[in-house]
């Protein structure tokens, strides 16, 4: 949905996903929307590019850091990186920021509403605190 909104505001947008599932789903999404997105299944690991600004929502848990390394790949292709993460997770993407050749632009509290998506997920619709980290290249 990011890229989407990016391409309602005439950004160019190039769109990763590695779930085909979810790909397809987006691409009708996309269509229905008449956003024009340019869309590639990838594992973000294998993806390669340069590009102005990377938008992400890269899969996250609260008890793990598992978007680090799409924070990594993000600072490898983009000069402006915005990013959704968990709270718990705000001290390692600043650390990886500030060592990297990026500096922090902001980071902005939010609370999303989350359904469940595992079974051992056991509320409705959980209030999960995140960050919106934004990080820009040094010039």
């Amino acid at each position: 949905m990011l890229g989407i909104g990016a391409a309602k505001l005439d950004g160019n947008v190039t769109a990763v996903e590695k779930d085909e599932d979810a790909l397809a789903a987006a691409e009708k999404n996309a269509e229905k929307l008449k956003a024009e997105v340019d869309f590639i299944e990838c594992g973000v690991e294998d993806f390669k590019g340069e590009f102005d600004t990377v938008v992400m929502n890269p899969p996250f848990s609260v008890h793990s850091e598992i978007g680090l390394s799409f924070w990594e790949k993000a600072l490898e292709l983009g000069n402006n990186v915005y990013g959704i993460s968990p709270r718990g997770a705000r001290d390692s993407i600043k650390n990886l920021v500030r060592n990297s050749r990026y500096k922090l632009e902001g980071v902005q509290e939010y609370s999303i509403g989350l359904p469940p998506s595992y079974g051992f997920h056991t509320e409705q619709n959980r209030e999960t605190p995140v960050d919106l980290i934004i990080a820009k290249k040094r010039s």
